[in-house]
């Protein structure tokens, strides 16, 4: 699968506590695909929970506009 446009699709990985509950890093994911910033692809990025996103299995699709940093 692959953003088009302004776009950029976010992978969001499930953290599983040792007492076996699975938590969602909220507001951090890995840009897989991002046509209009390529240097974004498979990095760790912050952004914005305030939107809702469409979400398909664990990827996000959001608008360039949310991503707030990269985490290096």
């Amino acid at each position: 699968m692959k953003a088009v446009g302004e776009y950029a699709l976010v992978r969001i990985d499930e953290t599983t506590t040792t007492s076996g509950i699975q938590i969602k890093n909220d507001g951090v994911g890995i840009c897989v695909s991002c046509p209009s910033m390529p240097d974004l692809e498979n990095k760790q990025i912050l952004f914005s929970t305030k939107e809702e996103f469409v979400q398909h299995e664990n990827v996000y699709v959001m608008h360039t506009d949310y991503i707030l940093a990269v985490l290096e």
